[in-house]
């Protein structure tokens, strides 16, 4: 339904304003005026995570749905739900790395044994303007998953870096239909570690195109802290958390342990410990909890391929949408999938036969009252298939 006090007498938006973008992505673009990485790296420390235009929005009155309380420890290399660490060579990819570890993670941690994800695919297929290797981020993956273009086995497209191709029309492993985006909160994250395993995150990395130096904030040890203020370059899959853990020059213990894609030679067997108090770590933090099998006679209908690459809005906490879709032979209508801008949402579907262009008939099916506590892609399932 249309609020018709939105539009004016010529049928025109009135009142809507497209939202501010990312103070991240402004920074970036600032930096990179030609819009990408280009293959950025720091000495041989691999890049490639690009702000996405939109600031997701976490209400200020969002809550902690607290579930059983956390250790003050928690790695999941303990309990062998990760796959290996990969490398991603001389290519801004690592947010397709990200992004897969978690979801291999996840589907390791519910019982469906160890996957090797084509990071290729996604890196070479995306569907954006940014080319191979250029960089992405979350959204860029989200999309991708969303639209059922991947994930594909790592047998069927390998990883090829700078040398990959999209290979288009192969089979999907599964459905991933949903994806969650999370506040940067310690208690959260180590809620979602706990109880869904390995999440997506970015962080800084020091480059030398600023005017920092990397040795500066990598420890011995393997440990990072960085203070500064300068956009986010980098993605990493975060696997747990030491609160006791000793980070040079960070003003307190405590860190959060993250798996990268440098291959094995990199830090501790692939691994390095960042510190709570970095200034830039967690900035976007999302994983993608649900999946179902792929089977070839699924059909999906949808205009936004590309995603949530936009938001508009007029002030009013309701909003209403309109969005038809036309089925030119006999399915079976399964589930309704809509991408979710703000945290603690509450959204009622209703699907119509008939719109006659100004009013809707003939209703066929409702789902009310579905909470959704963060930003993402939800899918709900009717409670009988139409």
């Amino acid at each position: 339904t249309i609020q018709k006090n939105k539009f004016n007498s010529n049928n025109n938006i009135s009142n809507f304003n497209r939202a501010p973008l990312n103070p991240e992505y402004i920074s970036f673009r600032n930096k990179h005026t030609s819009g990408r990485i280009n293959n950025y790296t720091y000495d041989d420390f691999k890049l490639g995570y690009i702000p996405p235009p939109n600031k997701i929005n976490f209400t200020s009155n969002f809550k902690l749905n607290r579930g059983s309380p956390v250790p003050e420890t928690y790695d999941l290399r303990n309990e062998n739900y990760l796959t290996p660490v990969r490398n991603q060579g001389p290519c801004g990819a690592c947010w397709a790395f990200a992004s897969f570890g978690s979801i291999e993670g996840t589907w390791k941690e519910i019982g469906l044994g160890s996957f090797d994800l084509s990071e290729n695919n996604a890196n070479c297929g995306h569907g954006f303007e940014y080319g191979m290797c250029h960089g992405g981020n979350a959204h860029l993956a989200s999309a991708y998953l969303a639209r059922g273009d991947g994930p594909i086995s790592e047998l069927d497209d390998p990883y090829e870096d700078t040398l990959g191709v999209y290979h288009s029309g192969l089979t999907p492993l599964a459905y991933i239909t949903d994806v969650r985006y999370l506040p940067n909160n310690a208690d959260v994250i180590k809620q979602a570690i706990n109880e869904h395993g390995a999440l997506y995150t970015n962080l800084h990395v020091a480059d030398s195109e600023s005017g920092e130096t990397y040795d500066e904030y990598m420890n011995s040890d393997y440990t990072y802290y960085y203070n500064g203020d300068e956009s986010n370059n980098h993605a990493v899959t975060l696997i747990g958390w030491d609160d006791n853990k000793f980070v040079n020059h960070a003003p307190e213990d405590g860190a959060w342990i993250c798996k990268n894609s440098w291959g094995e030679n990199f830090g501790d067997n692939g691994f390095f410990y960042i510190s709570y108090y970095d200034t830039k770590v967690n900035e976007e933090v999302a994983f993608w909890p649900n999946r179902i099998d792929y089977t070839e006679n699924v059909a999906l209908h949808q205009y936004d391929k590309l995603g949530w690459t936009n938001q508009i809005g007029d002030g009013d906490s309701t909003a209403y949408a309109l969005v038809k879709f036309s089925i030119n032979d006999d399915q079976t209508l399964n589930r309704i999938g809509t991408w979710i801008v703000s945290s603690d949402a509450i959204i009622d579907i209703e699907i119509y036969d008939d719109f006659s262009g100004t009013t809707l008939s003939n209703l066929l099916n409702v789902i009310n009252n579905k909470s959704c506590p963060f930003p993402g892609y939800y899918t709900f399932e009717l409670e009988e298939p139409l």
